[in-house]
């Protein structure tokens, strides 16, 4: 009689104590039906196909997420996945824009791929302009809004960068002296007089009224003068213009 060659192999199974598929079904629970491929026998390997296909289709924050389970170091030590994950993070990283945290895998992504230093450098300079212009549009709205404290640091941490911006330097030196720190305020005039004679109406104007703040009326006095000869529509400011004529006993010469 004819042999049914699939119930041979059930009851071999069944008579050693394991139950065996038929070989036709096997590939049912090998096949990955999104990808359309095989699913490998390698957990690692099948989270970074994951990973890798959402990288693929830019999605480049899901990509992070899955790529940081590769990224720790396995229990017996880096392998190639974990090589891998942390420089698909780092380009993820990258095409977001996210420098901060680009920078973290830097090393690995250059390692792989040494042609990316010119993107590296280019976001780099990027993120500072960025991180420039907000500090100067930080500073200068806080100053508007007479929060002198708060213009100061970010006035001195722009021009950490930007030395020769005398603008901003100016600008630090009214906030200085709004705040009443007179001598911080000195300075930041009596530096931009060194480098600069773009402003120097400004400078002795304002060095007159820190001087003059400071009682120190001999230098307030010798700083008044040369403003007014340096800018004589200052004599139109009555305040500053007349400014001696109410103390004649500290300014004997006035």
């Amino acid at each position: 009689s004819f042999i049914n060659a699939e119930s041979l192999v059930y009851k071999f199974a069944f008579f050693n104590g394991m139950i065996v598929l038929p070989i036709s079904l096997i590939p049912f629970f090998l096949y990955d039906y999104k990808k359309g491929t095989g699913r490998s026998l390698n957990p690692r390997l099948t989270k970074y196909e994951i990973a890798k296909r959402k990288f693929d289709r830019k999605e480049w924050k899901e990509a992070i997420i899955k790529f940081k389970y590769l990224a720790l170091v396995p229990i017996g030590g880096p392998d190639e996945f974990y090589e891998k994950a942390n420089k698909y993070i780092g380009l993820s990283y990258l095409m977001l824009k996210d420098l901060e945290n680009a920078n973290k895998y830097k090393d690995f992504v250059i390692k792989s791929n040494p042609q990316m230093f010119s993107l590296y450098y280019k976001l780099e300079k990027e993120n500072d302009e960025r991180k420039k212009n907000q500090l100067y549009e930080n500073a200068i709205k806080y100053y508007n809004n007479n929060k002198y404290q708060f213009a100061i640091q970010n006035f001195e941490e722009y021009l950490n960068n930007n030395k020769n911006d005398f603008q901003a330097r100016l600008f630090l030196g009214n906030s200085y002296y709004f705040n009443k720190n007179y001598n911080k305020s000195i300075e930041c005039f009596e530096e931009i007089l060194s480098l600069t004679s773009d402003f120097n109406s400004d400078c002795y104007e304002m060095l007159t009224w820190n001087y003059y703040a400071l009682k120190d009326f001999n230098n307030s006095m010798k700083y008044h003068k040369t403003a007014i000869r340096n800018n004589p529509g200052l004599k139109q400011n009555d305040q500053f213009y007349h400014l001696y004529k109410k103390n004649l006993v500290q300014c004997p010469k006035c």
